[in-house]
């Protein structure tokens, strides 16, 4: 599995382990892409 959550027991906070491998993009790209794609469509994203 690429993507491991482990819910913390708090609303709407979830960790997420990832594993990466050889040219995968990097955590900060990746929530840097899903934060701009949220702003920019407005739209619940779950």
């Amino acid at each position: 599995r690429r993507f491991a959550s482990l819910d913390s027991g708090c609303n709407g906070i979830i960790f997420v382990r990832m594993n990466k491998s050889s040219g995968d993009p990097g955590p900060t790209k990746i929530v840097e892409h899903l934060m701009t794609t949220a702003a920019s469509t407005r739209k619940h994203m779950s």
